[in-house]
């Protein structure tokens, strides 16, 4: 089921809401100019959405017109955040009048646009994201009157459309084998389409301010994954591995070199003297289940080539 917000900026209505439908009047933007933050900055906040409006290397601020359409001008940007965090899939521009006549290219941070032409009536973009920005061409490449003119972005009616929270599928974390020699790559994925996924190597229950999954990791000591997938403000269960690095056999001192100090280490841990840095799980070296003297004479042969 999808959620559809519709933000009309040409009818002057009472705010009313009905099932999944969000009507707001046109005097809500017509303040967009007054509401300046700093220099060129220009934030409009409606319902669970901030409208930023940058002038940027323009010559002409974006602003609300008399005509009833909301006028973004050559070179300008407008970024609309869902503040929540909430993802949505579909944004829909009606163009006004003025707008045709004046169409520019219109770019996206995120996204795509839909191809343009000239005598567009809408400009539409898809996608999956909580936030994107848009920026306006220099000339009218899409206008009918002529691409020779400069370009603007002039709509009177936005139609967001977003995708309703749904159950986010436990991320899967993959190890080639959960108890091996040596480093280990970590691969996570997800089952749910475009969820954002969290995790940590240190046994922390995970947040969406852990690290964030982008690609393959490695590991090269032992310790607990754990992951979360993150999709339109929905959040999964943790997902959870242990995974056991194995030093090489013999190298009982842990250093990661196999040499004649793991000798001297091994001796002294059959001789009751265990040093503070010792593998055990390495320690068996003739495979008899018990380590003795026997492991240390193996070990000193393995070292000499024996």
């Amino acid at each position: 089921m999808k959620k559809v917000i519709f933000l009309l900026l040409a009818m002057s209505l009472a705010v009313s809401s009905w099932a999944d439908v969000i009507i707001i009047p046109s005097e809500d933007m017509n303040d967009v100019q007054v509401k300046e933050v700093d220099g060129d900055i220009f934030i409009k906040t409606i319902g669970d959405y901030r409208f930023t409006f940058k002038t940027n290397e323009g010559s002409s601020r974006p602003g609300y017109n008399k005509d009833g359409d909301l006028r973004i001008y050559a070179k300008c940007s407008m970024t609309i955040t869902n503040i929540r965090g909430n993802k949505f899939t579909q944004l829909v521009f009606t163009i006004s009048e003025r707008g045709q006549e004046r169409l520019a290219p219109i770019t996206a941070s995120v996204g795509n646009i839909a191809p343009q032409s000239v005598g567009d009536e809408t400009v539409t973009w898809d996608g999956v994201a909580s936030e994107v920005t848009f920026v306006v061409g220099d000339m009218a490449v899409y206008g009918s009157g002529g691409e020779s003119k400069s370009g603007q972005f002039d709509f009177t009616k936005l139609v967001i459309v977003e995708s309703e929270q749904a159950e986010v599928d436990e991320p899967d974390i993959f190890v080639a084998d959960a108890t091996v020699v040596g480093p280990q790559t970590v691969i996570i994925s997800c089952r749910t389409q475009y969820a954002d996924i969290f995790y940590t190597i240190d046994g922390s229950e995970p947040t969406e301010r852990s690290d964030r999954y982008i690609d393959a990791f490695v590991v090269s000591k032992s310790c607990t994954v754990k992951a979360i997938a993150v999709y339109n403000g929905a959040m999964s269960k943790v997902a959870s591995k242990e995974i056991t690095i194995k030093g090489a056999l013999g190298d009982v001192n842990k250093d990661g070199v196999v040499d004649v100090s793991d000798v001297v280490a091994l001796a002294n841990h059959v001789m009751g003297e265990t040093p503070v840095e010792f593998d055990l799980s390495v320690s068996n070296i003739n495979d008899d289940d018990v380590v003795d003297v026997s492991d240390v004479v193996a070990l000193a042969n393995k070292i000499m080539g024996d």
